[in-house]
């Protein structure tokens, strides 16, 4: 009777087993497909963050780029205004060494002018008496 019993209780440990054994199967099965899911998800996260990250890093170098184009233009401009400052300068003593060159030749100009003016008022007094007396 033992070897019945033991036979039976086997049989029902099997069949426990096999019936628990089948049930964790089905929850590791699902297990399996939930963290392969999380895996995916997780490798495609990792994906767009590498992704983002490489756009970052490009952005950032063109942005380096641009500022030291910036200041290299600046510099430049610096450079530009100070040369133009310089030859303003010259410009301007230039021009004062003309006025002084020329401003005696104005005056006579100007002394001409009144002259003329005078002298084409004579000759208009001078032709109205003229006319006057022919008549």
């Amino acid at each position: 009777m033992d070897t019945t019993r033991n036979l039976e209780t086997i049989t029902t440990n099997r069949n426990c087993f096999l019936t628990t054994t089948e049930l964790n199967v089905g929850r590791m099965s699902k297990h399996i497909v939930e963290l392969e899911g999380k895996l995916y998800a997780s490798e495609q996260r990792a994906a767009r963050e590498e992704e983002d990250s490489k756009k970052l890093e490009e952005e950032n170098t063109f942005l380096c780029l641009a500022h030291s184009s910036t200041k290299e233009l600046q510099s430049s401009i610096k450079e530009e205004v100070e040369t133009l400052k310089e030859s303003m300068v010259v410009v301007y003593e230039e021009m004062m060494k003309l006025h002084k060159i020329l401003s005696p030749f104005l005056d006579i100009q100007n002394g001409m002018k009144e002259k003329n003016a005078i002298l084409k008022k004579a000759t208009t007094a001078i032709n109205n008496i003229h006319e006057w007396t022919k008549t």
